[in-house]
C-alpha cells in the first residue's frame, strides 16, 4: 500500500461585490446569481448564469473565475482550465486564475503544469500558504522531495497550525528515509487532528518499515476504526 499525500482544494472564489467601471447592471445581477448558486452547490445552475453574465461582458474575469470552480467542483477539469487561462489571459496578474489553474492540473496529474502555476502564483502573492503546499504536493508527485520539503516547511514557518501540513512532510520525510522525522510529523499531525486515518494508516507503514510490527497493528486498527478500511488487509497480513 503507498503513502499518498493529502491534497486539498482551496479555490479562491471571487469578492462578491467588487466590480469595474465596465460592468453592465445586467452582467452583475447575473454573476451575483451564479455565486449564490454556487454556495448552495447548484453548479449546473451557476455556470448557467455565469454563462449569462459572460455573454453581457465578455471581460468579466471574476466571472471566468468563478465558471471554472463551477466546472471544477462537477469534475469538467478541462472546461475549468480553459476558463482560469482565460482569467489569466485577461488580467496577467491573476492570483486566483495562476492558483486555480494549478490545482486542476494537478488534479489531472500534470504536475509540472502545476508547478509552473504555482509558482507565478507564489510570484504574485509569495505569503500565500496554499500555493505553498500545494505546490508542495505536486512536486513531491514528481519526485522532487527536497523541494517539496522546502515548501512544508515554509507553510509550517507562515501557519505553523495548517491542516496536513505535518502528514505531507512527513510523507516527504519517509520518501527522504528520514524515518525519525516522518515520525515526529506523523505524531504532530496526530495530535492536531486526531480523526485523520491518513496518518495513523501512515504511521503503521513506517513503524512496520522498522520493525514494530506491535505499534504498526494499533495504528492499523485505529485507521480502520476511522473508516480507512485499507487497514484492515495490512491487519490480516502482519498483524496475529
Amino acid at each position: 500500500m503507498s503513502i499518498l499525500f493529502r491534497y486539498p482544494v482551496f479555490f479562491l472564489v471571487a469578492f462578491l461585490f467588487m466590480q469595474h467601471s465596465g460592468w453592465s447592471q445586467t452582467a452583475k445581477s447575473h454573476f451575483i446569481e451564479g455565486y449564490n448558486k454556487d454556495f448552495k452547490g447548484d453548479y449546473f445552475g451557476a455556470i448557467q448564469e455565469y454563462n449569462k453574465a459572460i455573454k453581457l461582458d465578455s471581460m468579466y474575469v471574476k466571472a471566468y473565475n468563478n465558471r471554472g470552480i463551477a466546472y471544477y467542483h462537477l469534475f469538467e477539469f478541462v472546461d475549468a482550465i480553459k476558463d482560469f487561462t482565460k482569467a489569466i489571459a485577461l488580467q496577467p496578474n491573476s492570483v486566483d486564475g495562476y492558483y486555480n489553474r494549478g490545482i486542476a492540473r494537478g488534479t489531472l496529474g500534470d504536475y509540472n503544469g502545476a508547478i509552473r502555476d504555482f509558482n507565478k502564483t507564489l510570484e504574485l502573492d509569495s505569503a500565500m500558504v496554499d500555493a505553498y503546499n500545494n505546490r508542495g504536493i505536486a512536486e513531491g508527485s514528481v519526485g522532487l522531495f527536497k523541494e517539496a520539503l522546502r515548501d512544508f516547511n515554509k507553510v509550517i514557518l507562515l501557519n505553523p497550525g495548517y491542516v496536513d501540513i505535518y502528514y505531507n512532510r512527513g510523507i516527504v520525510r519517509e520518501k527522504l528515509e528520514d524515518h525519525k522525522g516522518a515520525l515526529e510529523d506523523f505524531n504532530m499531525a496526530i495530535e492536531l487532528n486526531p480523526s485523520l486515518s491518513d496518518a495513523y494508516l501512515n504511521r503503521g507503514l513506517l513503524q512496520g518499515h522498522t520493525g514494530n510490527f506491535s505499534g504498526a497493528c494499533k495504528d492499523w486498527s485505529k485507521a480502520g476504526e476511522l473508516h480507512h478500511y485499507g487497514a484492515y488487509d495490512l491487519i490480516k497480513q502482519y498483524c496475529k
